[in-house]
């Protein structure tokens, strides 16, 4: 009787887990697609759209401007200042590796990670910083909206690459291997030793240090490089930025 019983308790266990597994999968869906919508009307300054993400009693917590309280005075600032028409507007896109979704129970849930803001100018976009965010969405019969805000450790690209620890998968290495070609440059190839990507290019030949899966940096030089894939993981150029400027893209062959 103790050992069947033990059996059933097992599957049970067994069940639940895969159940709480599954319910998990689900609540990161969900918020991730509400945050890359949310970010959509960010980068395209849609107003309209972008205030229906926020609870009315939204706080927005930022290391540098300190708290904005309240979903009216949060958009007055917005439109002030982002979506302003003298303002230079910013694109932001995260840094997937490192955005995690948490369950908050009887709430919502948090969503916490990196991010990367690039100003645009003349059609080019030019790295600004790095910095670190935590949102908090509220589930309620309302739907999905943010109702606290945290934007921190606000780093120029300098600064934040070179505390990068990033540790890329042998797969994601491996996918940028190969030869490509760049107007003023000629052929760059990018090769593999161990864990580091080289790249060899006319002059240069130098070991790149990742700062997220898709942006390395050179150890002595203010050049990043960008690896850019097709939106089906393969790769098929490089975006080669100098002080956050674009100088060089280099198509694969």
């Amino acid at each position: 009787m103790f050992k069947s019983m033990s059996y059933i308790g097992l599957v049970f266990i067994s069940v639940l887990t895969s159940l709480t597994a599954s319910g998990e999968n689900s609540l990161t869906a969900t918020v991730l697609e509400k945050d890359n919508e949310f970010w959509q009307t960010y980068n395209t300054c849609n107003m309209t759209e972008m205030r229906n993400y926020f609870t009315k009693d939204m706080e927005f917590y930022h290391d540098k401007s300190g708290l904005t309280s309240s979903r009216e005075k949060f958009m007055a600032s917005i439109g002030e200042n982002l979506c302003g028409e003298s303002n230079s507007k910013l694109q932001r896109k995260a840094i997937k590796e490192t955005i995690k979704v948490f369950p908050l129970n009887h709430y919502g849930a948090i969503i916490s990670g990196k991010h990367a803001f690039y100003r645009v100018e003349n059609g080019h976009q030019i790295l600004h910083e790095v910095a670190q965010f935590t949102h908090i969405w509220n589930n309620s019969n309302d739907g999905w909206k943010m109702s606290r805000m945290i934007s921190y450790d606000h780093q120029p690209p300098s600064e934040s690459m070179s505390t990068s620890e990033t540790h890329l998968s042998d797969k994601a290495l491996n996918s940028y291997i190969g030869q490509y070609h760049a107007p003023n440059t000629g052929t760059v190839i990018i090769s593999r030793s161990n864990n580091q990507l080289s790249i060899q290019a006319g002059k240069m030949n130098a070991v790149l240090y990742p700062v997220s899966e898709t942006l390395f940096r050179h150890p002595e030089a203010p050049l990043t490089f960008e690896f850019i894939d097709d939106g089906e993981d393969s790769i098929v150029k490089i975006i080669v930025r100098e002080n956050g400027t674009i100088v060089e893209e280099a198509n694969r062959l």
